[in-house]
């Protein structure tokens, strides 16, 4: 069973913030979640089994840069993603690096060598709901 949600982010948070999504799917391995591009920066946090884009292995939390066309993840198990999907230059303000270098690329935490991201990361994956991920 496949679920899907949008949820608005807070007004702090709107200038910056266009909405998050959760994706929950308990499809079998193997079974392909095609991306369509949007032209947004996001940042992805799988909290499920990891998932594969090309040779890229997707676990954990990813800023994702935008891409010129769409991805197709394979599944490796139960799906569970929340993706914050940023406005125009909402990005910056969090990471504070140009958005230009993030094109066509999924970055972690340990590739930005940024703590506090890490740090998100482990509260978000290990939060006790998608409310309590969202807050944080």
């Amino acid at each position: 069973m496949d679920f899907y949600q949008v949820i608005e982010p807070s007004p702090l948070l709107a200038p910056y913030v266009k909405h998050y999504w959760v994706l929950r799917s308990d499809a079998a391995c193997g079974d392909v979640q095609r991306i369509v591009t949007t032209g947004f920066v996001s940042l992805a946090f799988q909290r499920g089994a990891p998932l594969c884009s090309g040779s890229d292995e997707l676990k954990g939390a990813y800023l994702c840069g935008q891409f010129t066309g769409y991805r197709d993840l394979v599944q490796a198990g139960q799906t569970d993603m929340l993706t914050v999907v940023f406005r125009p230059h909402g990005a910056r303000a969090f990471f504070g690096l140009p958005m230009n270098e993030l094109f066509g690329s999924n970055t972690t935490a340990g590739d930005l060598k940024d703590r506090a991201f890490a740090e998100l990361e482990g509260r978000v994956c290990e939060a006790g709901s998608d409310a309590e991920a969202v807050e944080y």
